[in-house]
């Protein structure tokens, strides 16, 4: 049995609200990881690799252990810039649900996923459960084994320094628990929020529970909900209830609030609805997939949203993958910005090809419109800093190999407002194998040029494992920037040197120096920590 509790020095830049104490959650959460199952702490980083209307592609997938419904955390620079929920998840990517707006995040961001991994023997003991669920048990040591949880208390205070001599500093506390239940049917617990610990302020980013039977015929999630098959919808407080009417057709129910979308704190002023039904066809060398949503959010009895959406994905003899999806926005009333009363707010065209087991050619075509909430009067921002990254024509090549590693490249062009130019950003990425096991590096260069801004950013990192000594992290980046057509009237670079290293069997340290200096500033970051298992 472990439970965790880090101390660790981090900056982060979003201000919590809903004033809860502290002490009361986490020493909730302390007790409840004095029954944790045992397992390994289990840290994986990745980053962010394209941006649509609402959502995000990421390149951690399951080969490293992540899953449906895990919670990843995007820095840039040690700065925590917000939090991803992952909703569909291939081998070496995913597509994450943002839940702060996804105008705040940019390609190249770095993610962190941090969860526990079960001992291997206690995997073990749990398909031996599964196998053996049939033979009713005498034993009640048998019976609890069924049940598993593990919890993760992060305490965190970061000290930042300026250029002006002037310097602030933050505390942070983050809590993540999980719990799964396996019998007649299959129930899970996930609970994710995050404190500032100065201000007492508490913000719950996960809270839900999931029924599901053993045959996957019914499914209940309660609590905050992100429904993938309604892209659009965001996070939801209710519940969603879907059920396999039959072997290749689904259904399902979205129904309750919107939360405070600044603070995502309880709010029963918008209410949302939804409903969708899913199709699938099976064939000796092709599957087909189809989802199609009706979702309707109100604010009292006045309309605050209404939209409809659809996907058609394709999969051919497993090399070729096609994906189309359109969302329509409904306008009752046609004096909003001169829309009709059937929109298309947005489209994505989606195609993935592997000739070859080594190589992956993807293309995306994606348009869309600002988002209009009639209601509430929000709108999606549209900026040309962020939108050139998410929208327009993506095109990749990735070769991976076993010896190699992977060397991802591609360009983003899309169409800017006022202007016939198009926007434009290439990339070229590099991740290592790992060499004798113990060392591996990354390497990316990227240009983006629109109407406003230049700009050429260049990365290095590694990354090595010293045994009983943990682990080193270093990375250093050099982003020169203008604007209009010059790229190099300014300079930034910044060296980030990370240490983890295990003390004790059931202590960790963690010791981070972030630096960056630009042409008129410069921020000094100092990020120290321990990690104490019970």
């Amino acid at each position: 049995m472990r439970a965790n509790l880090a101390i660790i020095v981090i900056q982060t830049g979003q201000k919590m609200t809903k004033n809860i104490k502290c002490s009361s959650i986490l020493t909730l959460f302390l007790i409840s990881g004095l029954y944790a199952q045992s397992g390994n702490l289990l840290k994986i980083e990745g980053h962010i690799t394209y941006i649509t209307m609402d959502q995000v592609y990421c390149d951690i997938g399951s080969s490293k252990e992540a899953e449906v419904g895990d919670t990843l955390t995007v820095l840039r620079r040690n700065d925590e810039i917000g939090l991803l929920v992952i909703t569909n998840i291939a081998r070496k990517s995913s597509v994450t649900l943002p839940l702060v707006p996804a105008n705040q995040f940019q390609l190249g961001d770095r993610i962190i996923l941090e969860k526990f991994i079960p001992d291997k023997s206690a995997l073990t003991q749990s398909k031996d459960i599964q196998l053996s669920e049939r033979i009713p048990e005498k034993s009640t040591a048998k019976t609890l084994k069924l049940f598993s949880q593990n919890a993760t208390i992060s305490l965190r205070y970061s000290y930042n320094k300026f250029s002006e001599n002037t310097s602030d500093s933050r505390g942070i506390g983050t809590v993540q628990y999980r719990a799964g239940l396996a019998s007649f049917f299959h129930a899970k617990i996930l609970v994710y929020g995050r404190s500032n610990l100065m201000d007492r302020d508490f913000t719950l980013y996960q809270a839900r529970a999931e029924i599901q039977s053993a045959s996957k015929k019914h499914q209940l999630q309660v609590g905050r909900v992100f429904p993938s098959d309604m892209p659009g919808v965001g996070a939801t407080d209710g519940l969603l209830y879907s059920s396999k009417l039959k072997q290749n057709i689904s259904a399902g129910l979205l129904a309750g609030f919107q939360p405070d979308y600044k603070t995502l704190t309880w709010n029963p002023d918008v209410k949302k609805i939804g409903v969708f039904t899913k199709r699938q066809y099976q064939f000796k060398k092709m599957k087909f997939r189809s989802v199609a949503s009706l979702v309707g959010q109100y604010a009292g009895k006045d309309i605050d949203r209404e939209f409809s959406y659809i996907k058609f994905t394709a999969d051919i003899r497993r090399k070729l993958n096609i994906s189309v999806y359109q969302t329509w926005d409904f306008y009752r009333k046609q004096s909003i910005y001169q829309r009709s009363k059937l929109e298309p707010t947005s489209n994505q065209i989606s195609l993935r090809f592997r000739p070859f087991k080594p190589i992956t050619i993807t293309s995306r075509y994606t348009t869309r419109k600002q988002v209009l909430y009639t209601a509430s009067g929000r709108l999606l921002p549209d900026s040309l800093f962020i939108d050139e990254l998410r929208t327009g024509w993506y095109n990749s090549l990735r070769f991976s190999h076993d010896k190699i590693g992977s060397i991802i490249t591609g360009v983003n062009r899309r169409g800017q407002s006022g202007s016939r130019d198009a926007s434009t950003y290439i990339f070229l990425n590099y991740f290592s194998k790992k060499i004798k096991k113990h060392f591996s590096f990354h390497g990316s260069s990227s240009y983006i040029h629109n109407l406003i801004i230049t700009g050429l950013r260049n990365r290095l990192g590694m990354n090595v494992s010293t045994g009983k000594f943990g682990t080193f992290y270093a990375e250093y980046e050099l982003y020169t920037y203008g604007y209009g057509d010059f790229y190099n009237d300014y300079y930034q670079n910044s060296l980030k040197v990370n240490h983890t290293w295990s003390l004790w069997d059931n202590l960790r340290g963690t010791m981070t120096i972030d630096y960056l200096k630009d042409n008129d500033y410069d921020v000094l970051v100092f990020y120290l920590g321990l990690t104490y298992r019970l």
